[in-house]
């Protein structure tokens, strides 16, 4: 019997995280006139998610993000996911 190999599932936040290791000074993501680098999305989203853990958002919750499309928005999303809840844009 042929064995299927599957391939691994990852996570938004666990490529981010790879990404800023691998690649820090690369541009995940721009708007605008902007931009963030991995490190820097990685850096800003993990200090939120720590807050927002604090605030007693844990994994399984789902929270409503109301924002308009923004560098912020995306580091808010980004912060729910690595602090383990689901987001619902409103």
């Amino acid at each position: 019997m042929k064995k299927t190999v599957q391939p691994q599932v990852q996570t938004i936040q666990t490529l981010i995280d790879r990404q800023a290791k691998l690649n820090p000074d690369k541009t995940a993501v721009s708007f605008e006139n902007e931009i963030l680098t991995y490190a820097q999305l990685n850096n800003y989203s993990s200090n939120l998610a720590a807050e927002l853990s604090l605030k007693n958002v844990a994994r399984g919750d789902l929270v409503g993000v109301f924002a308009t499309p923004s560098l912020e928005m995306i580091i808010g999303i980004t912060s729910l996911l690595k602090a383990g809840a689901a987001y619902l844009p409103l």
